[in-house]
């Protein structure tokens, strides 16, 4: 009876440990957000360093900033899935004119790429719709 009762007992440890280690491996490979990222360039195609770009949620009214890097890269991280708006703020005493993305839309674990084109200062404003997204994996 006691040899049963010392298998019984394994096995239940057994068991639980397989249950932890499931569950473990479930939650770590759930995903709840995407990334958005661009490029700021001027219409000749020259990058942008030193913009202020920014990320809204319509619906939250929540928003986040980033600068544009030296070779006038951005990237916003961890976003819920939805519909944002993207402002670029040219650096200061830039010879460019503010933009406005609207309609970016964040899919979860994909990354969507946003084109941001500043033009020249004077130009009509330019502001567009964007929803193209490149799968991670």
């Amino acid at each position: 009876m006691g040899a049963n009762l010392l298998k019984f007992r394994y096995l239940v440890q057994a068991a639980m440990a397989v249950v932890v280690l499931a569950c473990g491996i479930s939650v770590h490979a759930q995903v709840t957000t995407g990334t958005v990222r661009g490029v700021v360039k001027d219409q000749t195609g020259a990058v942008v360093p030193g913009a202020s770009v920014t990320i809204t949620d319509p619906t939250t009214q929540t928003s986040q900033t980033a600068e544009s890097g030296g070779g006038g890269e951005y990237q916003f991280n961890n976003l819920l899935a939805g519909t944002y708006i993207i402002t670029v703020q040219p650096p200061s005493g830039s010879n460019f004119s503010p933009l406005t993305v609207s309609d970016v839309r964040v899919k979860l674990n994909e990354v969507t790429d946003v084109a941001t084109v500043l033009q020249p200062r004077g130009s009509n404003r330019f502001s567009h719709s964007f929803s193209g997204r490149i799968g991670i994996g």
